[in-house]
């Protein structure tokens, strides 16, 4: 099942997920922000690849964010959006 979500900090940012039994199987993270340096967002698409929980994605994050620096919006505004897909799945079981 696919799922999008977009929010807006001082750029806008959309996720769209492809959720298997709620497990990440494929993501794409865009919008008008920049991210340096530009592979992050590559890397971290797939480090989110199989997770399943808040807890993983906050890793995947944390492993891209020690040498990136998003512009526009927040390491945490992007855990809070996907986390919240992750967690919807869930509740729908």
């Amino acid at each position: 099942m696919k799922y999008v979500k977009c929010f807006r900090k001082e750029k806008n940012v959309c996720v769209e997920v492809e959720l298997h039994n709620c497990r990440v199987i494929d993501v794409k993270i865009f919008g008008d922000f920049f991210v340096y340096p530009e592979d992050a967002i590559e890397k971290l698409e797939n480090a989110l690849r199989m997770c399943s929980t808040k807890e993983c994605i906050e890793k995947a994050i944390e492993s891209i964010s020690r040498y990136s620096t998003p512009l526009g919006f927040s390491w945490s505004d992007l855990v809070e959006a996907l986390a919240s897909i992750v967690e919807e799945c869930s509740e729908r079981g």
